[in-house]
């Protein structure tokens, strides 16, 4: 199990890189985690082609950037009519 310790040390190295790049990347685990969906609900939505792009980190690991993530959660609180 993550520590908060190790929460928090990413967190931090993520405001870190945002600042200097204007661009940080999640795994599917931290974006489902973001999104409050499961990993498995991204891949279904993936599939249909409902959930934003993802960026190849590797060849057996992906990520989201945020920006798309945040764009993605605003979507869909607008098509629910929320504030």
């Amino acid at each position: 199990m993550t520590s908060v310790v190790s929460l928090e040390r990413k967190a931090a190295t993520r405001q870190r890189v945002l600042a200097l790049t204007n661009s940080v990347v999640l795994r599917q685990g931290e974006a489902a985690v973001m999104c409050g969906i499961t990993s498995k609900h991204i891949r279904e939505l993936e599939k249909e082609g409902k959930f934003c792009a993802r960026v190849q980190l590797g060849e057996n690991s992906v990520g989201y950037r945020l920006k798309d993530l945040e764009r993605w959660l605003e979507e869909r609180v607008a098509q629910s009519g929320g504030a």
